[in-house]
């Protein structure tokens, strides 16, 4: 008899260590702070909430071995169902779950938070390459200036741009200013070039 309750005092003990580490793991998860929107900050919480899962799930083979304790226990009649212990097994199996549910779905949610911040940043790089492109291809083109050439050429290319008659108006808006016969001078009046300038940009 006192080999037995020696065995179910070493079995409460245990069962003690346990609810231990059970508390320690639900205080850790409490004290987790909220999911961030910063990359390196998402990685970070990523690996403590995998690490986190990882102790979580050690807890299996603890609880396995109190369960199979307790089952040689009450086979060798030291302890009854109405005793206590294997309502206190069940209470740390459903902590156990708990823990494992809201860390598992903590993960997702930083998995995915994380998922969409890399496209936004990836759709972010991708739009700041095409305006680098669009820039330098600007700075390209050779500036209309006053030659008169250059303007009537802007005319054509106005004229294949769709809504003929629109662009037509536009085209010669180029020229508008340009007093008498000058249009077809090699230098421009300075009031042409302005007009001409002030339209275009």
């Amino acid at each position: 008899m006192e080999a037995g309750t020696q065995i179910v005092d070493q079995f409460q003990n245990a069962i003690q260590r346990a609810n231990s580490d059970v508390s320690d793991l639900d205080t850790s998860l409490k004290n987790f702070g909220p999911i961030a929107r910063e990359e390196t900050i998402l990685q970070r919480q990523k690996r403590e909430t995998e690490v986190f899962i990882s102790k979580v799930n050690d807890l299996d083979n603890m609880l396995d071995d109190l369960e199979s304790r307790y089952d040689s226990m009450k086979a060798d009649s030291y302890v009854t169902p109405s005793g206590g212990l294997k309502a206190q097994l069940d209470q740390l199996r459903n902590q156990q779950e708990k823990l494992r549910d809201k860390s598992e779905e903590r993960l997702q949610e930083v998995q995915t938070i994380y998922g969409t911040l890399e496209g936004v940043t990836d759709n972010l790089r991708r739009m700041r390459t095409c305006i680098n492109r669009a820039s330098d291809e600007l700075e390209m083109q050779e500036p209309i200036g006053t030659d008169v050439n250059a303007i009537k050429r802007l005319q054509d290319e106005l004229k294949m741009l769709p809504g003929d008659a629109a662009a037509d108006d536009n085209s010669h808006m180029l020229l508008q200013f340009v007093p008498g016969d000058a249009a077809d001078d090699d230098d421009i009046h300075p009031a042409a070039a302005v007009g001409a300038w002030r339209w275009c940009c």
